[in-house]
């Protein structure tokens, strides 16, 4: 089964996914986390992220994989994406425990896998939407065979 979405919008996904982490990286680099402002992230996501702690990590995690479950083919290239953003986010809260700015949290990781989830379940249910509505769309919509009878018998 095929995406029901079309690679224009396939590749605005990887591109916002990519720009997502991008920002994630330089939350993750600068060597103050209670920096207010830096050059590629707005002030009011920057302000937000500083007043909202761990929790960040589920909205954070949230968007990313939904960009990149919306921007997989089929559903283990989106298992994939999904276990890739897990490893990520467990990986970086290793990390942090050699980076004297840094504070490592079993808390932080988990955040991180509960945006994933969030996200494996929201895109799953609205995939399913989306092809509900296809379907139906295509159910009430009339065959050109029908089309062309009608036409004929009209006008014969």
């Amino acid at each position: 089964m095929s995406s029901p979405l079309s690679k224009p919008v396939q590749l605005l996904a990887a591109t916002l996914a990519i720009l997502f982490f991008l920002v994630g990286v330089d939350w993750s680099l600068r060597s103050n986390p209670m920096t207010p402002f830096s050059g590629v992230t707005p002030a009011f996501v920057s302000e937000w992220s500083n007043n909202h702690g761990v929790i960040r990590n589920i909205p954070a995690y949230f968007i990313l994989a939904c960009l990149g479950f919306i921007a997989g083919r089929n559903w283990r290239q989106r298992m994939v994406i999904g276990i890739a953003l897990a490893a990520f986010g467990g990986a970086v809260e290793i990390i942090q425990i050699w980076l004297p700015s840094r504070d490592a949290s079993v808390l932080d990781a988990l955040c991180s896998w509960l945006g994933i989830a969030l996200a494996w379940a929201v895109c799953r249910l609205g995939r399913r939407a989306l092809w509900r509505w296809r379907e139906q769309k295509e159910r009430f919509r009339p065959s050109k065979v029908v089309t062309a009878n009608f036409e004929t018998k009209r006008s014969g």
